[in-house]
């Protein structure tokens, strides 16, 4: 006997660009970009500041080098979870070693926690040793 099986398999396509110039980035809506990154903007960000907070290049090195110490990671909260108070979250995620930075709503970025409410759609940012799936980042909470 011969037995064949179709497998259908559907993509989860994250597509990022660069933008090199922040007055082109109005010409990647029609790619549908998950993502638009502006490596020049970060850069210029990142001297600024580096000039007034000393340190703070090594720090964002060593947190997207993806090689070197902690990285930056985001998990989404996932359709159908428990809404749960940010800075409850962020108070229970410390105890794991894990550093909630921001809360990411559609373009809002949120970093103070206090009466925000981490709900299905958002992603949670946060620094770790790994990435972890929502059910990690909430076990026994």
């Amino acid at each position: 006997h011969v037995v064949h099986r179709k497998a259908v398999v559907f993509y989860d396509i994250h597509t990022v660009a660069e933008c090199l110039q922040d007055r082109h980035r109005s010409l990647f809506a029609a790619t549908n970009c998950a993502a638009i990154v502006s490596g020049l903007k970060l850069a210029g960000n990142l001297m600024v500041q580096e000039i007034h907070d000393p340190g703070v290049t090594r720090v964002v090195e060593v947190l997207t080098s993806n090689s070197e110490g902690d990285t930056l990671y985001s998990t989404e909260v996932p359709a159908g979870a428990a809404p749960i108070a940010a800075d409850k979250l962020a108070a229970m995620l410390i105890e794991r070693e894990v550093n909630m930075v921001a809360l990411r709503r559609v373009d809002k970025v949120i970093t103070l926690f206090k009466g925000e409410i981490a709900s299905p759609g958002d992603r949670v940012v946060y620094v770790a040793h790994h990435r972890h799936s929502w059910g990690e980042l909430t076990a026994g909470g």
